[in-house]
């Protein structure tokens, strides 16, 4: 049985830290979120001694688990998605439940230049400015109608191809060119999972979309689940399942390598040496490591000019459901400032209501405090459903563009799925990337942790 084999179905070493110490690693790991630890476990049952450093104060990267006002839930990495095997393997490893999703968002009704719609009456709404067939589309589903089937590509792997060069372009336009009406294009660009669909690429929207090449039908019997205890529970244990714990708050500020090995260079102004390293961190906290030898200049130029999709989160929690009042769903999509206030369902009712801004939409709340974001929040939802007015209290806000990684996933922008995306992951030396930036499968968790067994694969069969 090969390593990957034994990994997924969790016949690898036991959890338990062994009590042994390390003096010089023969790998040290940059990051310990799951791409890191993906790396840094692969790396350890093959015999390897291991060392992980973090710049943060906590393991987990993007899972992380918020709280205040009352509230503790995940603002990221919500969902276990239905084909994340290795995610699954790693959590039936370490003892971390993986139960069915118990929330859901239910129905949405619309805020669309300050009118409410629902969405019943959209089609016919004066406040529906889209045209010919579009009009019968929900605003919410415009990109999924519009956009997607646009695609050329279906697994992740077939966005490499040169022969989809004509997509690697802004979105926006390519909507255009296909008929999109420009109020369709306003609404999606709300919305979308990027910056903008101008400055995102198209064929990057793809590839995000797209499954590994290697994923079971979607009618196979695993289910969306969450991680129990919250997400940030996953990389806690995975952490703990290491000979060595990790070190934290220990920022990398240089790379160089040499004959014997590779020097890692601590803000701290301490001095690291290993045999090879695995950076596993975003472009964002690579692009602030000195490399010596320094990066090949196309790498070099991918990652100075890496762009993360913005996203701000503000919870709020409801007193009384006034949804009763104006007959629409607790969910709205917003058009304004808000841009989706998303109802969270439990079977015991509306547990809390979260206003997700996305990219540039998030430059404006990204610049006020976490109190003046909740306080703004609560004022703007009774502006634009005045059914809300007294009913709603804040409970917290998180901005992922504060934390290192500047957003919550790579977003190449025109051009750069084809011309940087491929040396993204090229090897350095002896230094081996990972991260969600160099998936070759699936999105989200999966691919952390599918770029960093690849990575400590590629150095195991050195």
């Amino acid at each position: 049985m090969d390593r990957r084999a034994l990994l997924l179905t969790g016949l690898a070493a036991s959890v338990a830290r062994p009590a042994r110490a390390q003096s010089r690693p023969d790998v040290i790991v940059v990051g310990a979120g799951l791409a890191g630890l993906s790396a840094a476990l692969t790396l350890q049952d093959a015999g390897s001694r291991v060392r992980v450093i973090e710049a943060q104060e906590r393991p987990g990267g993007r899972l992380r688990t918020g709280s205040g006002g009352g509230l503790t839930i995940d603002v990221g990495a919500v969902e276990v998605g239905p084909h994340y095997r290795r995610v699954r393997a790693w959590a039936a490893r370490t003892g971390v439940e993986i139960r069915p999703i118990t929330r859901r968002f239910g129905g949405f009704g619309y805020s669309i230049r300050d009118t409410l719609v629902s969405a019943a009456d959209w089609p016919t709404s004066p406040a529906n400015l889209t045209v010919g067939t579009e009009r019968e589309i929900a605003p919410a589903s415009l990109e999924a109608r519009l956009l997607r089937p646009l695609s050329p590509i279906r697994t992740v792997d077939q966005a490499a191809d040169p022969a989809f060069s004509s997509f690697d372009r802004d979105a926006a336009g390519l909507l255009a060119e296909a008929g999109a009406s420009s109020e369709a294009i306003r609404l999606m660009n709300r919305w979308t999972n990027a910056p903008s669909l101008a400055g995102a690429s198209a064929l990057g929207f793809f590839k995000e979309a797209a499954r590994s090449p290697h994923a079971p039908p979607a009618t196979g019997p695993e289910v969306p689940g969450e991680i129990a205890g919250g997400s940030a529970t996953l990389p806690a244990a995975m952490a703990a399942a290491l000979a060595e714990a990790p070190r934290y708050g220990a920022a990398v500020v240089g790379l160089s390598q040499g004959p014997g090995g590779i020097e890692v260079q601590l803000a701290s102004g301490e001095t690291l040496t290993a045999d090879h390293v695995v950076v596993a961190v975003p472009l964002t906290a690579v692009a602030a490591i000195a490399f010596d030898p320094p990066l090949p200049p196309d790498q070099a130029a991918a990652v100075a000019g890496a762009v993360y999709a913005r996203v701000t989160q503000v919870h709020l929690v409801p007193e009384a459901p006034f949804w009763d009042d104006d007959g629409l769903p607790p969910s709205l999509y917003v058009d304004g400032p808000l841009e989706r206030v998303l109802a969270v369902e439990t079977q015991g009712g509306v547990e809390r209501l979260v206003c997700w801004v996305n990219g540039d939409g998030a430059v404006p709340w990204d610049a006020m405090t976490a109190g003046d974001r909740v306080t703004f929040a609560v004022a703007e939802l009774a502006r634009v459903r005045p059914s809300s007015t007294g009913k709603v209290r804040g409970a917290f806000s998180w901005s992922w563009a504060g934390a290192l990684s500047g957003g919550i996933r790579h977003a190449p922008r025109p051009g750069e799925v084809l011309t940087l995306g491929p040396v993204l992951a090229q090897a350095h030396g002896r230094v081996r990337f990972a991260g969600e930036h160099v998936r070759r499968e699936e999105h989200g968790m999966e691919a952390a942790c599918e770029t960093g067994e690849r990575a400590a694969e590629a150095i195991l069969a050195i």
